[in-house]
């Protein structure tokens, strides 16, 4: 059977909200935390978390989500590790389906699933059916705490430029980690099934308020499309916009994120 580990990432006093992330102990399921540290006063880790053999903690010094997460990574151990963070919530069943996927699609080395709110309701435009990541459907959006992964040395790292805690773009990390390893030739399918619980108001649906996502938006464009594509697909999406936005201003956002990924 393959072993499941869930890669919890947090900083700071988040090591507190962490200890509500695991279930009870299942077999052949394990936790890595990755405790970031910013500052000097950090809390004492829960006794929760302390008095379990299947929870292993590891920390780092300062900020970035991204350089959070390759940090999880480089520590796996799990056969299967799925991206996790300290506010999402699991079921037992959740593991089983994420575990089942991989035993029956065994050419798959990355799976993408569903993500529920709080009471367990499907809020995002999910397809209905499965698709393979170079089929996707136009539109189709994937947020990290979807993801799970076989652990291989194929995996790429998250950029560090995109992500909470970055210079300068706030969100994307996933889309260009998901893309990476499609470019790496790994295969990447979608299956519509619910594996976690969470906040679905992500730091992407910020985006008509917040400029480092709007630079996020164009940086992902360019990534994946190439900096002449991104600047006409930038255009479409400004123009796109409800009326009363302000489509030149969040357009030029857009495209310092291009330039500042094309420059870097």
């Amino acid at each position: 059977m393959l072993s499941l580990e869930i890669l919890i990432c947090t900083i700071d006093d988040g090591i507190v909200r962490a200890a509500s992330v695991p279930c009870a102990p299942l077999e052949g399921v394990s936790y890595l935390i990755s405790w970031q540290q910013s500052q000097p006063n950090q809390p004492k880790v829960p006794a929760s978390l302390l008095e379990r053999d299947d929870i292993r903690i590891v920390t780092l010094q300062g900020r970035g989500l991204s350089r959070n997460r390759n940090h999880a990574l480089a520590h796996a151990q799990g056969d299967i590790i799925l991206i996790s963070d300290d506010d999402t919530r699991y079921e037992p069943e959740y593991f089983s389906r994420i575990v089942k996927a991989f035993e029956e699609r065994a050419e798959a080395d990355i799976i993408t699933f569903q993500m529920a709110n709080p009471d367990g309701e499907i809020t995002m435009p999910y397809q209905t059916k499965s698709y393979d990541y170079a089929r996707r459907p136009r539109g189709s959006y994937i947020c990290s705490c979807e993801i799970a992964c076989r652990r291989t040395s194929a995996l790429p790292q998250f950029d560090e430029r995109f992500g909470l805690g970055s210079d300068y773009l706030a969100s994307g990390e996933e889309d260009v980690f998901i893309h990476q390893a499609h470019l790496n030739g790994l295969k990447i399918i979608y299956i519509p099934q619910v594996i976690v619980r969470t906040n679905t108001a992500t730091t992407g649906t910020r985006f008509l308020t917040w400029d480092a996502v709007q630079r996020s938006k164009g940086a992902v464009l360019c990534f994946i499309h190439g900096y002449r594509s991104a600047w006409l697909r930038c255009l479409k999406i400004a123009l796109g916009l409800p009326a009363g936005t302000k489509r030149r201003a969040i357009f030029k956002e857009m495209i310092k994120g291009a330039q500042y990924v094309r420059r870097s």
